[in-house]
């Protein structure tokens, strides 16, 4: 009988040993896949910052394209004006 209980408590210690190394590795995985996860996430965040300042450059190049449009148009106006004005009164 107490060969028998030996070989119970040999069997049940290998058991918790199997079971602590299988919950080291459980913890080891999902400790790497959190840090995977954080990895990414930082690195979507990044092409996202990249990307919205890409798209605010051309935002600030579009609108400085239509002010200059505006003010070349309102310049070529005055000139226009002051033309006109010239040849009214030259005649």
């Amino acid at each position: 009988m107490q060969g028998n209980l030996l070989m119970s408590v040999k069997q049940t210690s290998r058991c918790t040993v199997h079971v602590v190394w299988c919950m080291q590795l459980i913890n080891q995985m999902v400790l790497n896949n959190r840090r995977m996860y954080a990895d990414l996430r930082s690195k979507l965040l990044l092409v996202d910052v990249d990307r919205q300042r890409r798209l605010r450059l051309q935002w600030k190049n579009a609108l400085d394209t239509c002010r200059q449009s505006h003010i070349d148009a309102a310049v070529n106006t005055f000139q226009y004006d002051c033309l006109l004005d010239t040849e009214i009164h030259s005649h």
